[in-house]
């Protein structure tokens, strides 16, 4: 009850206009909990959002030119100090180019090379990155639905609009090096 409550909130307090509201799925009546464990009698399934992650980080960019960003793709930090109201970075293009550059934001969407931006403008990190790999598999789907699971070997299933779905196994400590990464054929 506390769960289908907190749904519901979910589903009132957003005023959901285009994504589907939650719905419960009960064993017996919705395919998709076919693939679950049989104590798992009901289930809820609902819309988080919908979204093309490359179209956001494009319109992200867009947005951020149009306000006076400029976006160097491709072009690394190489040093920085922040004095006053501004950052006063310098940047350097794959070609080896180097460019100095004053900025009143600086946002590190690095990724796993977070800690290395950091040190870059001197900020002191005090927690240790996790970094994690892990490897998705696309096979032929059988049900209609994609279903989040938990379980030992299977961490989740997305379900494509063709017919196939990824499974993405549990992730796997890697280590705080990125020199050494790679793709293991073990899966």
């Amino acid at each position: 009850w506390m769960l289908r409550t907190g749904l519901f909130l979910y589903d009132h307090i957003g005023e959901r206009r285009r994504l589907a509201p939650t719905r419960t799925l009960r064993r017996g009546h919705a395919p998709a909990l076919d693939p679950l464990r049989q104590p798992i009698r009901i289930a809820f399934e609902y819309s988080d959002c919908a979204v093309d992650d490359a179209r956001l980080v494009v319109l992200n960019a867009i947005d951020a030119h149009e306000r006076g960003a400029c976006i160097a793709v491709g072009w690394n930090l190489v040093a920085g100090r922040r004095e006053a109201l501004l950052w006063h970075l310098e940047t350097q293009s794959p070609r080896g180019e180097r460019r100095s550059v004053q900025a009143r934001a600086l946002i590190n969407a690095a990724g796993p090379w977070v800690q290395s931006v950091l040190s870059s403008v001197g900020v002191p990190w005090h927690r240790a990155l996790r970094l994690v790999k892990g490897s998705h598999i696309v096979v032929p789907r059988p049900v209609c639905r994609g279903a989040r699971l938990h379980a030992a070997r299977v961490r989740r299933t997305c379900h494509f609009r063709n017919s196939l779905r990824r499974r993405i196994h549990p992730d796997q400590y890697h280590g705080r090096s990125l020199r050494d990464r790679s793709c293991a054929g073990r899966r």
